[in-house]
């Protein structure tokens, strides 16, 4: 999701992972959105295409997703992702996830996350 009007050249990123079962990224539509609003890209990755994906392949999933979303923003436009830093939102499991894969953002090949 990227800020549209007006369209920046960069912009901070805010990774937003779901809860358990969240796939669709309209229950979480008004809070992306209002991300967005505020000027930031929200890459929304999907973890787990089903209920009874294991519990231990959604970091994996996770970190998959969000390393090819990161690439694809890169060589992209209209708007590209800004700064060296970037911000997690989750929600529940997501939460969790975020915590995790912010905490070894390095190992990961990640940005730092922001403070």
């Amino acid at each position: 999701f990227q800020p549209d009007d007006p369209r920046p050249d960069q912009v901070p990123v805010v990774i937003f992972l779901h809860g358990w079962g969240g796939t669709e990224p309209r229950v979480y539509g008004a809070w992306i959105q209002h991300i967005v609003r505020k000027g930031h890209i929200v890459i929304y990755p999907r973890y787990q295409d089903r209920l009874t994906t294991p519990v231990t392949e959604m970091t994996d999933s996770t970190l998959r997703a969000l390393t090819a979303a990161l690439d694809r923003l890169r060589s992209e436009r209209p708007v590209r992702p800004g700064g060296d830093r970037i911000a997690w939102v989750g929600h529940s499991l997501g939460g969790n996830i975020a915590a995790s894969l912010s905490a070894n953002y390095a190992a990961n090949d990640l940005p730092a996350p922001a403070v």
